[in-house]
C-alpha cells in the first residue's frame, strides 16, 4: 500500500461525512452536492485501486497516473474559479441595480419632501 493511500482514503470519508451533513442542513445545492459526491468518490476509487489512474492515463495518452490525476484536478480547478467568476460577475450586477433603485427611490423620496 502506497502512502498516498492512507492519505486519501481518510481525507475521502472525511469530505464524504461533511458533504452529506452539508447537505441535510439544506447549505447546499443538488446539483453540487452530487458533483461533489462523485469527486469523492472518485477520489476514494484511486485510494483503494491506484491503477486505475494509469489506466485512464493511458485512455487519454498520458504516461503516468499521477500525471492525469494533477492535470484533472488542474482543470477541474479551473471550472471552479470560472463558475466563482461567474457568480462574483452575477452578484456585482445585482449589487448595481440594487444601489440604483434605492438612489432613485431616495431622489423620489427627497422631491416629495420639498
Amino acid at each position: 500500500m502506497f502512502i498516498y493511500q492512507f492519505i486519501l482514503i481518510p481525507i475521502a470519508l472525511l469530505a464524504l461525512v461533511a458533504l452529506i451533513i452539508r447537505q441535510k442542513e439544506g447549505r447546499s445545492s443538488w446539483l453540487s452536492f452530487i458533483l461533489s459526491l462523485l469527486v469523492v468518490i472518485a477520489v476514494f476509487i484511486i485510494g483503494i485501486f491506484p491503477d486505475i489512474s494509469v489506466t485512464l492515463a493511458g485512455f487519454f495518452g498520458i504516461k503516468r497516473g499521477l500525471d492525469f490525476v494533477f492535470i484533472v484536478g488542474i482543470l477541474g480547478s479551473y471550472l471552479l474559479l470560472y463558475k466563482i467568476y461567474n457568480m462574483l460577475d452575477h452578484l456585482e450586477n445585482e449589487l448595481t441595480e440594487l444601489v440604483r433603485n434605492i438612489a432613485l427611490k431616495d431622489e423620489y423620496n427627497n422631491q416629495d419632501d420639498n
